[in-house]
């Protein structure tokens, strides 16, 4: 990489090539000096001007670019009569340049007329795998017959982006279960699921898919080289519309996995059977289902997390004799990173049979571990922790977990009062205590549970944060800052939090403060509402007028903070602070809504 072009600061906003092939840029924002920039090159080694319109069409550069397609429309009209004919030729052409050729079968493309069948057709037997790919994947435009054979010929093509090609132009040319024109894509595409390319295995399944089932569907069944096997049961799975036929699909599963897959087989296999357990949601095969996890839990530990994770999901779905205990063994293996320890309680809470007393007191010792050793994380972590720990504790017998909760008193929510809202459960009293300002805003910013809250309680809490003293909502508070009653409907969550905790970051130019300089020393900041000959009328915050004699002012300068004090929510609990969220955000509940409740 090399410097460009240098500018402290050079804070763009936007930038693009002119059609005059010069780069243009703006800069400026957020209270930044503002400008428009033109780049021109001036050098010795410029490109010669193309010899005729042919040559400079077929090389103009960034054909896809605004600057570049106002180009193309110049030249074409220039070209008249001789576009389409001159372009074709182009394409045919084996002693252009293969860029050139490309280029030239784009723009029939784009700009028309379309090349014809008969020209793409021609272009399967090119040497340059990219020509091919091109002409397939215009192919798929059109929706003959003569179009679609050939597109079943090139699924074969020695390349496999060809080939990714040829599935996604069979899939655009009008592909679904009803149709009948598709020949044996039993023979055609099922193939491709065993192709090294994941890439070409992932079109050739959405491909079949999109074909009549019937025709494929026992011949997926049979695949037993991986990665087909896998592929082919995935498909036959994803396109399986009755619960009916999960049995069967089971049943092919367990031989798969009796057969020893390798690890890597084996993940495969796993997230197709996570689909069909989930297709099979309350059927349970007393033959077939034990059998499965007996064979997952002789797998686990394989020594590989990310198959293990997949493994643990299975296996706290069937749960076979054995499970927890092998679970809660891999969760005290010191070397496992926290992330997988965490997945691994994550499965345990689900399993509600065979808990031992040991067991728990091993998943207890873990999460005291987490409190001892100060595990963070984002700024949902804690509550999730503590979601984790409840669920764990339904399980127990009273006796433990009683025992269990006096052990790690942090993890366990305060009792709810009456008539309480459960989103009070898992949060501490003041954030202040456990979250930074970055936690506390990533916090309501992305966790759902922070877009519950109460607009009735949040006027309360608007009136606690000192938030009435300035602003009107509705009929609270006062006008000595912006009205807000409609704050929700004019601005994103996100320009909320930041006003809130950031007040001096951004500050609106119809309430700019400023700094008034006295000569006792002394400052003042607010906003001059009045000024005479003799005085200054000065707004301060919380929306006192003090009257300043214009003798006694030293300076007067635009103040870089705001009105607004920082600090605000540290007199609200969390759930406070979400009530007040939901009041800004949903408005004041009418009287009449209130009183049908």
């Amino acid at each position: 990489m090399e410097t460009f072009l240098l500018g402290e600061p050079l804070n763009i906003t936007d930038v693009d090539v002119g059609p005059d092939g010069a780069l243009y840029f703006s800069k400026g924002g957020r209270r930044t000096e503002g400008g428009l920039f033109r780049v021109v090159y001036t050098g010795a080694d410029r490109r010669p001007e193309p010899a005729d319109l042919l040559t400079a069409v077929l090389s103009q550069p960034q054909p896809r670019s605004a600057w570049g397609r106002a180009r193309i429309k110049e030249l074409r009209q220039r070209m008249g009569r001789r576009w389409s004919s001159q372009l074709r030729q182009a394409v045919e052409d084996h002693q252009r340049a293969v860029h050139q050729r490309l280029q030239a079968l784009e723009l029939l493309h784009v700009y028309g007329p379309p090349p014809a069948v008969n020209l793409l057709i021609g272009l399967r037997a090119e040497q340059d795998w990219e020509l091919r790919a091109a002409s397939t994947l215009y192919l798929g435009m059109y929706s003959t017959k003569e179009a679609r054979d050939e597109l079943i010929q090139r699924l074969n093509d020695p390349h496999p982006f060809v080939r990714r090609r040829a599935c996604e132009a069979l899939i655009r040319s009008g592909v679904f279960p009803g149709s009948s024109w598709f020949p044996t894509p039993a023979d055609s595409v099922l193939p491709l699921l065993d192709d090294p390319d994941r890439f070409v295995r992932y079109a050739a399944r959405q491909l079949l898919i999109r074909i009549d089932r019937n025709l494929w569907r026992d011949q997926a069944l049979e695949l037993s080289n991986y990665p087909a096997a896998a592929e082919g049961l995935l498909a036959v799975v994803q396109t399986a519309t009755d619960a009916s036929e999960v049995p069967e699909l089971l049943s092919r599963e367990l031989e798969l996995l009796q057969q020893r897959p390798t690890d890597n087989n084996l993940l495969s296999l796993l997230r197709v059977l996570h689909l069909t357990l989930a297709k099979g949601s309350g059927i349970f095969d007393e033959d077939i289902h034990p059998l499965i996890g007996e064979t997952l839990l002789s797998r686990f530990p394989s020594g590989s997390e990310p198959l293990d994770r997949e493994l643990a999901i299975a296996l706290a779905d069937l749960n076979p004799p054995g499970t927890i205990g092998k679970l809660v063994a891999e969760l005290n293996v010191q070397s496992h990173s926290r992330e997988h320890q965490i997945f691994l309680v994550y499965c345990l809470r689900t399993i509600e049979r065979g808990w031992t007393a040991e067991d728990f007191d091993s998943v207890v010792a873990w999460f005291e571990k987490t409190q001892a050793e100060g595990w963070k994380g984002g700024a949902s972590f804690f509550g999730y922790l503590q979601l984790l720990w409840q669920d764990i504790l339904r399980w127990m017998p009273p006796e433990q977990r009683l025992a269990a909760e006096q052990r790690i008193p942090s993890l366990n929510p305060p009792e709810l009062e009456p008539g309480e809202a459960p989103l009070h459960r898992f949060r501490r009293e003041n954030y202040t205590e456990t979250l930074s300002e970055q936690e506390l805003e990533e916090y309501l910013l992305f966790d759902p549970m922070a877009y519950g809250g109460d607009p009735e309680e949040g006027i309360e809490a608007f009136e606690k944060a000192f938030c009435a003293t300035c602003h009107r909502f509705g009929d609270i508070g006062q006008e000595a800052g912006p009205d807000l009653t409609t704050i929700g409907s004019r601005f994103e969550r996100k320009d909320l939090i930041e006003a809130i905790l950031y007040p001096s970051r951004t500050i609106s130019d119809l309430w700019e403060a400023e700094e008034i300089a006295l000569r006792d020393g002394e400052s003042l900041i607010g906003i001059v509402t009045r000024q005479t000959s003799d005085s200054l009328e000065v707004q301060v915050a919380g929306g006192a007028i003090v009257r300043v004699p214009v003798a006694n002012v030293e300076a007067r300068s635009a103040s870089q903070k705001s009105m607004m004090p920082e600090g605000l929510l540290n007199n609200l609990s969390l759930p406070e602070i979400i009530d007040l969220f939901a009041l800004l955000e949903k408005g004041r509940p009418s009287s009449s809504a209130t009183a049908d409740q």
